[in-house]
């Protein structure tokens, strides 16, 4: 009763034009019927006017504004979606009467499956016991970092000191007479090189040590003193930002992986911000922007986490025969220590995001969209331990991108060809011959299964329809799951085998050779690319060409990739190489696997606060993606310096100290 009463109130306000009731009034959307001319079926109205228009007081009630947007099926092919501001007193049940009503009145003939749902942007949303859990490791850790940037400053200057005390009583000496103790934890010779960290989208970027004045004795403090100088943001800032390429490393990797993470950004960030839900001028971006050919790169922008894939691949083997050949063989290589190192690696950053992004997240923002936030994170968030297990890409079965950090899939196939990799390797290694073959056999079976699922499911190409209704169910069938992502993968592994036996060595290929193998690479990486640029309900392709291209796209595609390692690691890329190879791409490179993990959020907080319908043009597109990129790498970089490199520094601190113990 107290929203048929506000109402009331708010109408006979309206009708006598006080200020609250006019902007209310003037917030709330009108029901388009331009839809055939604009395809636009959405009026969100005015979401920070309805905010703003103050209190209704007197007649012994008041109330504030609420505002909600409404989505209503009166005709099937499309839903009208309106922005309404009306009492707080009313809840969702309410207003989709009152919406209906309004509806009804317009058109009595509605039909009766036509229905309203509601989403109302509440003023602020009720802290929990995960929102304070949150927040209290967050001001530990602030607290915890601070003091140890003190301490390591402390520690600097007390260097800087003695060196100049030195330097006046020994000018024959440049240091201490061991250079070499200079107070940085060393890796043991039997424990994991700084590169083996992530073999995915940080792929082994090895964390060069900076040069930093020796000290004496009286400067180590012990572990204690390690661990602090691991959690300092001058150590961890020198680790990011040092321009030093680690010797033997494969230097076009960098450039691979960050161009890579760019175009997933920028592909993320067109699907969202450019979709027809957000969007004030659909008919000229579904009609004219999207069909342009050049379109097409930001339409398949998901193929950039192949790159990801076939450097897993690569850089899991490589290390692991680097290894295997360091310790004498097979026998002297720890597998549990090969299996708990990487999950070490990844999950201590991938928890702190997961926690953050579940919790806090839905406390910093507002605007017409901002509530699917909360059905976004906290609803799918209950089976966090599915994510920390690496089992969210199958749970719930057959698994879904819209489950918690829906992007996370990735990690969990990564993981999983992680957890199989050495069967793969140690094949290589011992009976290198079997070893392929099997490789083979694996990539025909995954062809094969690839094959039957695009079957089932009916799958087209392009913008054309499905070839009939699915024989199984609606799910993550394919694009989540290891049996379809396992060719990528073993293109890496295999390419990580070849370089391993070349060892550094160049590959001399005829120009005129090396030239042809260019051009055809970059003919089918076109294809893979661009090849569905033609297809559509007027122009179908045949279902045969359709599940053929879904099957082996992405082993071309990876294939493609792994060429231009090949040719930039043995000298056959020449400005490719250099390109790739900058150094510039290293700071970037470094943070890359924390940028994966916050750029869906970065965008989805930026898309749901939006208070407008977004107009698309070209320009505002690339000022949105640059934008996101930006700010997606900006706090990569924070977060790396806080979770990453120093649980790296950790791990060193802790092999360090058992290698000591076992000498």
């Amino acid at each position: 009763m107290a929203c048929y009463w506000d109402t009331v109130r708010y109408m006979v306000d309206l009708y006598t034009s006080k200020t609250y009731a006019r902007s209310m009034y003037y917030s709330t959307g009108t029901i388009r019927e331009d839809y055939d001319l604009t395809w636009n079926a959405k009026d969100v109205g005015d979401f920070t006017m309805c905010r703003r228009s103050g209190k209704s007081e007197g007649y012994g009630t008041s109330f504030v504004s609420k505002y909600c947007l409404t989505n209503t099926n009166v005709d099937p092919t499309y839903e009208l979606s309106m922005g309404v501001c009306l009492p707080n007193s009313c809840s969702d049940e309410d207003i989709q009467i009152l919406v209906m009503a309004g509806y009804l009145e317009r058109n009595p003939e509605l039909p009766s499956w036509t229905h309203t749902e509601t989403v109302c942007s509440p003023v602020s949303y009720p802290y929990t016991w995960p929102d304070f859990l949150a927040i209290f490791v967050c001001v530990v850790l602030a607290i915890f970092i601070v003091c140890c940037t003190i301490y390591d400053i402390m520690r600097r200057r007390r260097i800087k000191e003695r060196e100049k005390d030195l330097s006046k009583n020994s000018p024959e000496s440049s240091g201490l007479e061991n250079p070499e103790d200079n107070g940085q934890v060393q890796e043991p010779a039997d424990g994991p090189t700084p590169a083996q960290s992530h073999a995915t989208l940080t792929a082994e970027v090895t964390i060069e040590e900076p040069n930093q004045p020796p000290i004496s004795a009286k400067d180590k403090k012990g572990k204690l003193a390690d661990v602090a100088i691991a959690f300092s943001v001058l150590d961890t800032s020198d680790k990011i930002f040092n321009m030093n390429q680690a010797k033997g490393s494969i230097g076009c990797l960098n450039g691979i992986r960050v161009i890579s993470m760019f175009w997933i950004i920028v592909f993320h960030t067109w699907l969202l911000i450019a979709s027809p839900a957000y969007l004030r001028n659909v008919r000229q971006v579904m009609e004219h922007d999207r069909a342009k050919l050049p379109a097409q790169v930001l339409l398949n922008g998901e193929l950039g986490v192949e790159a990801f894939f076939v450097l897993g691949g690569l850089l899991v083997s490589y290390l692991t025969f680097k290894k295997i050949e360091e310790s004498g063989g097979l026998k002297k290589v720890s597998w549990l220590r090969f299996f708990v190192h990487r999950y070490l690696r990844l999950t201590p950053a991938y928890a702190f995001i997961l926690l953050l992004y579940a919790t806090i997240t839905i406390h910093m923002g507002e605007g017409i969209w901002w509530p699917y936030l909360w059905h976004t994170t906290r609803v799918p968030c209950q089976r966090w331990w599915a994510n920390l297990l690496y089992v969210n890409n199958f749970i719930p079965f057959p698994g879904s991108t819209s489950e918690c950090m829906g992007w996370s899939w990735y990690l969990s196939v990564d993981m999983q060809l992680y957890i199989i990799s050495p069967l793969f390797i140690v094949l290589l290694y011992n009976r290198w011959v079997i070893g392929i073959v099997v490789s083979v056999i694996t990539t025909l079976c995954s062809f094969a299964i690839s094959a039957y699922l695009n079957y089932a499911l009916r799958r087209s190409l392009g913008s054309q329809s499905r070839y009939g209704e699915p024989s199984l169910p609606e799910g993550a069938w394919l694009y989540t799951k290891p049996y379809y992502r396992i060719t990528q993968y073993l293109i890496g592994i295999v390419l990580g085998y070849v370089l391993f036996r070349l060892k550094g060595k160049k590959v001399k290929i005829h120009k005129v050779l090396n030239i042809f193998i260019w051009i055809c690479n970059t003919v089918v990486a076109y294809q893979v690319i661009y090849g569905t640029y033609i297809t559509s309900d007027e122009n179908p392709a045949p279902q045969g060409a359709a599940i053929l291209y879904l099957s082996i796209h992405r082993f071309l595609l990876s294939a493609c990739i792994g060429w231009v390692i090949f040719a930039c690691a043995t000298g056959n890329a020449g400005p490719v190489d250099q390109f790739l190879s900058w150094r510039g791409w290293l700071p970037l490179a470094r943070v890359n696997y924390c940028a994966y993990l916050l750029h869906l959020t970065v965008i989805l907080m930026y898309t749901w606060s939006l208070k407008y319908l977004w107009f698309y043009s070209d320009f505002n597109m690339a000022v949105v993606s640059i934008a996101m990129v930006a700010i997606t790498y900006a706090l990569a970089v924070v977060f790396t310096m806080v979770i990453e490199i120093p649980i790296i520094g950790l791990e060193k601190i802790y092999y360090l100290n058992k290698n000591k113990k076992n000498k």
